[in-house]
């Protein structure tokens, strides 16, 4: 499937419109070879290279989507802002990217929704440092790397620099560089001081002796929804049965990988050039943290939306059913 990014075009739409609550049921999608064929749809990926977006590839190289009726191309984009870009233009049916981010978009009038929970713990968010950083307290005054303006890795900076200096804006300054490669080389160069990325990435960059792992997001703010699901609203209400193929295929394709080690490290390293090394090491820390059913943490969805108000991205907290739609949950898929 072609893996190359769209063009973007079009702005997000003005007005937010409500969503609808959670409670629904819908029919199991058709499975086997007499599946009904449900179309075509463009998952986007708000980074190329984490570990907590790799079950699209298993999705992908499993047929777990396939034998559903769903043909599914994935692309992926330099950060969030980019995929709410892509959503606005009508080049991405779904997304996966952080809370915060799609709720920034929401909040700014884009039609989209949360449909599923990939993890509800920042836990494995982390900062890479230069060798001079000696504690967090170091940080205050310096560039930290994040991928794009109110994207996760950006609300994490902020929420660190309110809580060390009480100025989210400009206790730390931040540096939106995109991808994981414009991090490092940034770092390298004494451009930025840290970044913000999920460990593969940061226990590559202690392999290269270029930063250390200065510390865990999960410990600052336990309870933090990161990574999720994300559909247009417009495919949930009128093509339920395409967002639940979706889910339950990658929902299995998860457990999959939760449960062989090894067939996940050879993805990791063939999908997204992590060294089996490394992917064994996030393995190890990551795939607890993969969310079985798809069930968001209320405290942990509160709290990315309380972070997206403390740091001044968001006036307050909006109603959940307006940026979240439960219908399809907890997803309970067969093979």
């Amino acid at each position: 499937m072609s893996r190359q990014t769209r063009s973007l075009h079009g702005l997000v739409v003005i007005a937010l419109v409500a969503g609808l609550g959670g409670g629904l049921l819908w029919p199991t999608t058709g499975r086997g070879q007499g599946a009904k064929a449900l179309g075509k749809v463009t998952l986007g990926l708000s980074i190329a290279k984490t570990f907590e977006f790799l079950p699209a590839y298993a999705a992908e190289d499993l047929g777990t989507w396939k034998k559903r009726g769903l043909d599914v191309s994935i692309v992926s984009f330099p950060g969030d802002a980019r995929l709410q870009q892509a959503f606005a233009a009508d080049s991405v049916e779904f997304g996966l990217g952080s809370a915060s981010g799609a709720l920034a978009a929401i909040s700014k009038g884009l039609d989209t929704r949360l449909v599923g929970a990939i993890s509800n713990s920042v836990a494995l968010m982390g900062l890479v440092a230069s060798p001079e950083i000696k504690s967090k307290e170091d940080l205050k005054g310096k560039t930290i790397g994040a991928t794009s303006p109110n994207a996760l890795t950006d609300v994490l900076v902020k929420y660190l620099s309110k809580k060390l200096t009480g100025d989210a804006e400009r206790g730390i300054r931040r540096a939106h560089l995109g991808a994981f490669q414009n991090q490092v080389a940034a770092l390298k160069t004494g451009q930025t001081q840290a970044f913000v990325w999920t460990l593969e990435g940061i226990f590559e960059v202690e392999k290269q002796g270029v930063g250390k792992f200065l510390l865990s997001f999960g410990d600052e703010f336990p309870d933090f929804t990161f990574e999720v699901i994300i559909a247009k609203k417009k495919v949930i209400d009128e093509k339920p049965e395409v967002v639940r193929a979706f889910l339950e295929g990658w929902y299995e394709a998860q457990a999959h990988m939760k449960a062989d080690k090894a067939y996940t490290v050879d993805l990791f390293e063939r999908k997204m050039e992590t060294p089996k090394d490394i992917g064994a090491r996030v393995w190890d820390l990551d795939a607890k943290t993969f969310v079985d059913d798809g069930t968001f943490g209320d405290k942990a969805l509160a709290a990315a939306a309380q972070s997206m108000v403390d740091t001044g991205v968001i006036k307050e907290i909006p109603a959940v059913e307006t940026w979240v739609d439960k219908r399809f949950l907890p997803l309970q898929w067969r093979k």
